[in-house]
């Protein structure tokens, strides 16, 4: 069935149903930027704590990787405005002279074009973001092999 062939209450529930959607996907981008600030936060407390127990050259090795975080971080966070689908705006007479069953349609067709637009969006935001955590992740552990090793004289 084509969305041209659908009923009006079944195109009203699609709508809905795409709504329900959009909302995840959004709250889904939200979550995704909340994480990214915190591992940017993270990573630069760890750049920033790193520099005062640097005693040989191997304490540079966190630092980095500490930066290398932080701009995966950056590069989730600047991801917060979406690049999703641009909606013509239409004047109201010429909106008033189509049917309703037309106006749903649209309305509809426009909704998953933006819903699909929103799942690229995440998509790009959850990879720099879980690559910022695994990067998280190493710095935190290198920082502490380097650190014991130092306190042990062995590097």
């Amino acid at each position: 069935m084509t969305v041209e062939a659908a009923s009006a209450e079944q195109l009203k529930l699609v709508h809905l149903y795409g709504l329900r959607i959009a909302d995840e996907l959004l709250a889904k981008q939200s979550n995704m930027i909340n994480r990214a600030s915190l591992v940017l936060a993270a990573a630069a407390l760890l750049a920033l704590v790193q520099p005062a127990s640097i005693v040989n050259g191997w304490s540079w090795i966190p630092i980095a990787l500490a930066v290398i975080t932080a701009l995966c971080a950056l590069r989730a966070v600047a991801l917060w405005k979406s690049k999703t689908v641009d909606v013509t705006l239409v004047p109201l007479d010429t909106l008033l002279s189509f049917a309703a069953v037309t106006l749903e349609a649209a309305l509809v067709r426009d909704l998953f074009k933006q819903i699909e637009a929103l799942k690229g969006d995440l998509a790009r935001k959850a990879f720099w973001t879980k690559a910022a955590i695994a990067l998280l992740i190493v710095t935190m552990i290198s920082s502490a092999l380097i650190s014991g090793f130092a306190a042990l004289k062995w590097i």
